[in-house]
């Protein structure tokens, strides 16, 4: 070893650093050179020499100290829990705060996002039948005149539609039209000719919004063409008094669609007898309705009264939180031929439905929403005269 490595490494060896191998070369070559152990006994003193000023105690300073110590109360340090958990509290005030702020922002802002995702539409796959497709649907929320409507653009492959979420059910109302009345009974008219479409009904009471509601039947009595034939078929309620009937009978059973005083939609088969018991607002009868969805389930679909496999489709139903629904399907043409009812389901399903009752469908199947018919209805000569509606009021 010579001496420049000695001093490289001599002050691991001094702080007992260095491998024993190493501490055998070092002193190796302090005994043949005096200069480096010259060097390592001078470097010994000097660090003795601070060893000693740091750890020698200040006369000043013990006496003072033991005299701040002696008066100290140690009863007053000995803190408790609470002094303990007071003073993190005192030191970690600005964390707390915003912790506490966030917190309570976030109790607030759930309740309106909890009600805005029950306004928003589930995308997620169904156990059968089309899923929504996020490139051809679309969802506009609208505040017209106060009343909430979200507007979903429905695409599938065999056919298109339109969907409105109506999120006051107290906001829907029965429209009707009357033509010329054959046989006057009571307060209402017997066969009486839808003489207004869809539009022209919602327009005349400044309605947002409508679809086609109760079905028209041939008057097999005249001889015109088959627009003049259709009459009123069924019952129709408006404010909670019947305006329409064609049924002259106490004891009929009807397929009964309507909502009541609280915007809950009841549908079933009812004897006319006790439609008063329901407290019906605003609801029809048709021959043609009929329950899809039940309690958040597909009804069985055998025996119902359609015969078309795909075609234009009008429904009306209802989310558990009361939002209304109503669905208009196009059809009967070469890009767009229709939905099947399983179809019809599955789309309500998507959108939350816990009930859904099947009006309409054909010519009459129509869809008003601000100022115009948003549908396409399947009739050359375009929108039908109808018997009645299911109007968004204002």
């Amino acid at each position: 070893m010579n001496c420049k490595s000695f001093n490289k490494m001599l002050l691991e060896y001094m702080e007992n650093e260095s491998s024993g191998l190493i501490n055998h070369e070092l002193k190796e070559h302090m005994e043949c050179c005096p200069e480096c152990c010259a060097l390592y006994k001078e470097k010994l003193d000097v660090k003795a020499s601070f060893n000693e000023l740091f750890n020698r105690p200040d006369k000043n300073f013990i006496p003072q100290n033991n005299k701040i110590l002696s008066e100290l109360n140690p009863k007053y340090y000995k803190k408790s829990l609470r002094s303990k958990i007071a003073y993190h509290l005192r030191r970690n005030k600005f964390t707390y705060s915003t912790a506490i702020a966030f917190t309570a922002l976030l109790i607030f802002t759930l309740p309106v996002m909890k009600s805005y995702m029950g306004n928003s539409y589930n995308t997620s796959k169904l156990n059968s039948g089309s899923t929504a497709n996020s490139k051809n649907t679309t969802t506009v929320r609208d505040t017209t005149n106060g009343t909430i409507i979200f507007k979903t653009d429905i695409k599938r492959k065999n056919f298109d539609g339109k969907l409105l979420e109506i999120a006051d059910p107290k906001k829907i109302a029965v429209g009707y039209s009357f033509g010329d009345s054959q046989t006057a009974y009571g307060s209402y008219f017997l066969k009486s000719k839808g003489d207004k479409t869809t539009s022209e009904i919602a327009k005349s009471v400044w309605a947002v919004a409508a679809i086609n509601g109760g079905a028209t039947v041939i008057d097999a009595d005249t001889q015109n063409n088959i627009e003049t034939m259709k009459t009123h078929s069924g019952i129709a309620i408006h404010d909670g008094k019947v305006v329409f009937s064609d049924i002259n009978t106490t004891d009929a059973v009807v397929n009964l669609v309507g909502f009541n005083q609280e915007g809950l939609l009841i549908s079933g088969i009812y004897n006319t007898s006790k439609i008063n018991e329901l407290g019906i607002k605003e609801g029809i009868t048709s021959p043609l309705s009929f329950s899809l969805i039940d309690k958040g389930k597909p009804t069985q679909l055998e025996s119902k009264p359609i015969s078309e496999p795909r075609g234009p489709r009008t429904v009306i139903g209802q989310k558990a939180n009361g939002a209304v629904l109503m669905l208009v399907i196009n059809g009967r043409n070469a890009d767009c031929i229709g939905a099947t009812l399983s179809e019809v389901q599955n789309i309500l399903l998507e959108f939350g439905a816990y009930t859904a009752v099947y009006l309409s469908g054909g010519t009459s199947s129509s869809m008003y929403y601000n100022g115009e018919i948003i549908n396409n209805p399947c009739a050359p000569s375009g929108e039908q005269k109808v018997p009645s509606v299911f109007m968004v009021m204002p």
